[in-house]
């Protein structure tokens, strides 16, 4: 299809992608976990203003908390102690 001009491409899954080298095309990023494994994580397929948004891992539970309480709530260290040791935040 593609020789008569016609837009074709095999359709594949996640395990197609990954076995040929697709790193030159920054379609995939090795990242390292804190656990000690490495991850693939593969990109959307789509652009915003034609830029791909960066990949990063997910945050693991309660890897922010301090953050949010302190940064976006206003709440002190002390308090935060509280909360965690009533078992309100873990």
């Amino acid at each position: 299809m593609q020789a008569a001009g016609v837009p074709a491409s095999p359709v594949e899954d996640v395990g197609d992608l990954v076995g040929r080298d697709l790193a030159p095309s920054g379609f995939f990023k090795q990242i390292a976990h804190p656990s000690g494994v490495s991850m693939l994580l593969q990109h959307e397929p789509i652009t915003w203003d034609g830029e791909r948004l960066p990949l990063e891992r997910a945050p693991l539970l309660g890897e922010h908390t301090e953050a949010v309480f302190s940064e976006l709530l206003g709440i002190d260290g002390d308090e935060l102690a509280e909360l965690v040791a009533e078992g309100v935040v873990y």
